[in-house]
């Protein structure tokens, strides 16, 4: 059918602004590994020590059982919150310092038992994905995202350094740049191979320990990369059936997508938000 956009813009903000992104980023992440596993670069229940030789391999360690889906479904029993994880904001050291640091320190749970929104998985994920390739993360993001789709160049992770890019949160994009990511994934034509798996309910029964969607009194799954919403208190197969998704990020940049009526939007605004955006919709205004 024929493809129809709406375009609405206030104050100095438009399409074309560029932004820092934080968590929007994380659904273009886990695009960039899904491509490198449709081309079996990698695979979604590989290990970590499978590319990383400090990884704990001794089967008493649970960390043994942590799987490149559990990390992008964040239930891999990682922690660390996006303040207290402070090696993901530091530019003076490497991505695979930083993973290694998250091994040793941030291990909590048996992977897949608990559901834990932080930035520690997906920085897991692309220490494993740089091994796999022999390539930095941010080239990754690059060859996998930006080139295949066309995007502005200076679409990039800004945020640590280049040698330490904040996977789950660095990434400076435009409204306009992102609806090209969400064109392509919902016309299939972007990870044709992938994209059921990539937008399916990961979590499962995990024990929700930290998400930013229980204060919206909804229970939301997770996929790999992006939120699975549903507007209930409990997730039953109304949830399951339901085709939102979204990557909402603290600075105020939305992304979301129906897959099934094939509608997406992309709400950009300067305004930061410390909150999940669906509170401005969802409770009085104080």
């Amino acid at each position: 059918g024929s493809e129809m956009c709406i375009r609405d813009s206030a104050g100095n903000v438009s399409a074309q602004t560029r932004h820092p992104i934080a968590s929007a980023s994380k659904w273009l992440a886990g695009a960039a590994i899904m491509r490198l596993v449709e081309r079996g670069e990698l695979g979604l229940e590989d290990r970590p020590q499978d590319h990383l030789g400090w990884w704990a391999s001794e089967e008493s360690d649970p960390r043994s059982r942590v799987t490149l889906r559990s990390l992008l479904a964040f239930t891999s029993g990682l922690e660390g919150t996006p303040f207290g994880l402070r090696c993901v904001n530091d530019a003076g050291v490497t991505l695979q310092e930083c993973a290694r640091s998250i091994h040793d320190t941030l291990h909590r749970h048996e992977p897949g038992e608990v559901f834990f929104y932080g930035p520690a998985h997906m920085h897991v994920a692309a220490a494993m994905a740089e091994r796999a390739t022999g390539k930095a993360w941010g080239r990754i993001f690059e060859e996998e995202v930006v080139s295949p789709l066309g995007l502005d160049p200076r679409t990039a992770y800004t945020i640590a350094s280049p040698q330490n890019p904040r996977v789950a949160g660095g990434v400076d994009t435009s409204g306009a740049d992102y609806a090209v990511f969400l064109t392509e994934l919902i016309a299939g034509r972007y990870l044709a191979g992938s994209r059921g798996e990539l937008l399916s309910d990961q979590s499962g029964a995990a024990r929700i320990a930290k998400s930013p969607i229980e204060p919206l009194g909804q229970e939301w799954r997770y996929a790999l990369g992006s939120w699975k919403e549903c507007a209930r208190e409990a997730y039953g197969d109304e949830c399951a059936a339901a085709s939102e998704y979204s990557s909402p990020g603290a600075y105020g940049f939305y992304p979301w997508l129906d897959l099934e009526r094939g509608y997406w939007a992309v709400w950009t605004t300067k305004r930061s938000l410390w909150v999940n955006p669906c509170l401005l919709y969802t409770s009085p205004s104080p």
